[in-house]
């Protein structure tokens, strides 16, 4: 009876614990490194995202590199499902802003970390990027680009490596 006891206590522990392969803690883990966003309408957008989690811009074609470091409108946030019983892969989306009181230009990536059966280090893959413009005085709304270039830091090969 006991073991039987043991055995129901023991499933019920396992089915009601969120398990998952990659975490908040793990995407960042995966992702963090130096990147440079390559643009048509703004040039490249070279940041950092640390091991905090926290997104620096080191330098940028629009603004210059005192404004850069401080000042530069970008944020990234995570977001993950949760079906009740398991959290979902966690997806990060960066947003850097760029243009004037007259246009809004902001470019968006889409990035997770994918881990296979082999268990070795999470790969990180570029989800999506696409660049909106909005241009208040001449009235346009409109989709720049849906597709960006990221290039993320090899230590390893150390060179940037296009992200896919």
């Amino acid at each position: 009876m006991m073991k039987v006891i043991s055995f129901l206590f023991l499933t019920a522990f396992i089915c009601t614990n969120s398990l998952a392969s990659i975490g908040k803690g793990e995407l960042i883990e995966a992702i963090k490194g130096r990147y440079i966003l390559q643009t048509n309408e703004a040039g490249e957008i070279h940041f950092l995202i640390r091991s905090s989690g926290k997104l620096q811009v080191i330098k940028s074609d629009w603004y210059d590199s005192n404004e850069s470091a401080t000042t530069y409108p970008a944020k990234f946030t995570i977001e993950q499902g949760d079906n009740g019983l398991l959290r979902g892969m966690p997806v990060g989306h960066l947003i850097f802003s760029e243009g004037s009181d007259e246009q809004a230009i902001d470019y968006h990536l889409i990035l997770t970390a994918e881990q296979n059966w082999n268990r070795e280090n999470p790969s990180i893959r570029l989800l999506s990027s696409f660049a909106l413009e909005n241009d208040g005085p001449n009235e346009v709304a409109t989709v720049l680009s849906t597709k960006l270039s990221l290039l993320k830091y090899s230590v390893k090969y150390k060179k940037f490596i296009l992200l896919k």
